[in-house]
């Protein structure tokens, strides 16, 4: 019951942000879409290590309906092809870690990435340098600090989803930092 009232608060306490820093343009659609589903992706992950396809699934289903709608209503074809660019990219990205050090990055990981990239470069390039940079760099210290305290095992890998949902959001609220 706790975990579910704090992922409620967390969820609505994005919107306002959310809002203030998109002020009505296109891309808070997309970023309102994405929130509803990355938090209890975020908590989900930390949790059990798993995200589950039926979640991915609605959050792909809302960032993509929402984009596009948002490209009629606001007449921004470039958003939506910037947005699937971007989630290309970083799918191919993920999916070169996969597979190339296995064990350390999972597939729902990959599939996070792709829905990440689709709606950091939304808002744009900067934007999805930023939050992807910024999502690692979260997982590499955290990984550091609990390896350092004897909290992570050597031979266990870290759930990364929840830090790369926390650097794209870092990157949505505060605007470009790369």
């Amino acid at each position: 019951m706790w975990q579910t009232i704090t992922q409620l608060a967390l969820t609505t306490s994005l919107f306002p942000l959310l809002a203030l820093r998109w002020d009505g343009q296109p891309e808070l659609f997309v970023v309102s879409a994405l929130t509803v589903t990355a938090v209890p992706l975020a908590v989900i992950d930390a949790r059990t290590g798993k995200l589950p396809n039926w979640l991915m699934l609605t959050a792909y289903i809302g960032v993509a309906s929402t984009a596009v709608v948002s490209t009629f209503v606001n007449q921004t074809p470039a958003m939506v092809v910037r947005a699937l660019t971007g989630m290309l990219i970083i799918l191919a990205f993920y999916g070169t870690l996969y597979a190339l050090f296995p064990g350390q990055l999972g597939g729902g990981d990959v599939k996070l990435g792709g829905l990440l990239g689709f709606a950091l470069c939304s808002a744009g390039w900067s934007t999805l340098l930023t939050g992807t940079l910024f999502g690692w760099g979260l997982a590499a210290v955290a990984q550091l600090i609990l390896r350092a305290a004897g909290r992570l095992p050597r031979d266990t890998s870290l759930r990364v989803g929840p830090f790369l949902i926390a650097g794209a959001f870092v990157a949505l609220l505060t605007g470009t930092i790369v």
